[in-house]
């Protein structure tokens, strides 16, 4: 009963459509052309696009068991067609909300995190110095183990440099101290 409902009705929209006036259904030879042309250019940036797609290994690290130190936990691989992948870095390290915005110093090598105050006031995150001292590590492993030419970290929330003023102990962080402290996954 409900399949010849339904076919009852796509026959009287077709009918319907046909009836409707004939000239404005018309597409002349020029308008054809011109949409064959914006259907070809819109596939040769379809597939231009599909050639620039990027991928690259990021490395994932989380707690241990226990939670006292960090550990390799996999390594994911990040596309371009994800967007940032500074993001994508931050989001599959377990700190996404600590990425508000970032900036590269021309010369590459310093990484300035502006870390969303919301984030820093929320005792989620900050909330005893065990939380705070593991999550200030997870931002150093996500990015010095995966942005290779960043040499510093330096932490900023809206704009303003945090220089420690949370729990958080945010200062700059400097990847030959780091590696000296922790080891990363080769």
């Amino acid at each position: 009963m409900k399949n010849g409902m339904i076919l009852s009705f796509v026959l009287g929209s077709v009918l319907f459509l046909t009836a409707c006036n004939e000239d404005e259904a018309q597409v002349t030879a020029e308008e054809s052309q011109a949409i064959e042309m914006v259907e070809n250019e819109s596939n040769e940036a379809a597939s231009t696009d599909e050639q620039e797609v990027t991928y690259e290994k990021v490395q994932v690290y989380g707690p241990d068991d226990e939670f006292v130190d960090i550990e390799f936990k996999s390594e994911v691989t990040y596309s371009s067609t994800y967007g940032s992948y500074e993001e994508f870095v931050f989001l599959q390290n377990g700190v996404g909300a600590f990425y508000g915005s970032h900036t590269i110093s021309e010369d590459g090598k310093t990484f300035m995190l502006d870390i969303p105050k919301s984030t820093l006031e929320d005792p989620f995150y900050v909330g005893g110095t065990g939380a705070a001292s593991m999550n200030s590590r997870m931002l150093e492993y996500a990015i010095f183990a995966n942005m290779l030419e960043i040499e510093t970290i330096q932490y900023y929330s809206e704009g303003e440099p945090t220089d420690g003023w949370s729990d958080l102990e945010l200062y700059e962080s400097d990847r030959e101290q780091f590696e000296q402290d922790n080891t990363l996954y080769e």
